[in-house]
């Protein structure tokens, strides 16, 4: 079953990245796998002039992409539209890539949207969102596998 989520990057106040997530957006999914990202793979400079740099696809140029190539190609060539690991995105941006898919309204859908990770690059935080019982504010550099698994023990208490 899918746990639809979005990963949000924020940069100069503005949400820069919005990547849907249509399956283990749940904490030990998508939150271990962005905890495994800032740990193993974060480059906060390059990350934050790359983001900078960015602009949305049109919804157009996404169907382009996808009508354009096979299924199993789509993740090789375009990660940045990776929706089974939105995570990927920013390896994507940190490769250089300079377009990224709009799902910014999807936050907004209070029954499909579960969870929401936030990377505010200005605050130097994540924030870790699930609407149903859920909230929590970590700085980027305490955002590690462990703490997640200790928040989750203590009671998923709110930031």
């Amino acid at each position: 079953m899918g746990t639809r989520h979005l990963l949000k990057v924020v940069l100069n106040g503005e949400t820069k990245v919005a990547q849907f997530g249509h399956s283990d957006g749940y904490l030990e999914g998508t939150g271990y796998e962005l905890a495994r990202f800032i740990e193993n793979e974060y480059k906060p400079t390059v990350l934050k002039r790359n983001v900078a740099k960015l602009s949305f696809y049109t919804d157009e140029e996404v169907d382009n992409i996808c009508s354009s190539l096979k299924n199993s190609e789509i993740d090789l060539k375009h990660p940045e539209l990776d929706g089974s690991n939105p995570v990927n995105v920013l390896r994507a941006i940190l490769k250089g890539v300079t377009k990224v898919p709009d799902s910014r309204e999807f936050e907004h859908d209070s029954l499909f949207c579960e969870w929401v990770y936030t990377l505010d690059l200005d605050r130097k935080e994540i924030t870790v969102e699930n609407k149903e019982y859920f909230s929590k504010t970590f700085k980027i550099k305490d955002f590690k596998i462990a703490n997640l698994k200790l928040a989750k023990q203590q009671g998923l208490e709110a930031s």
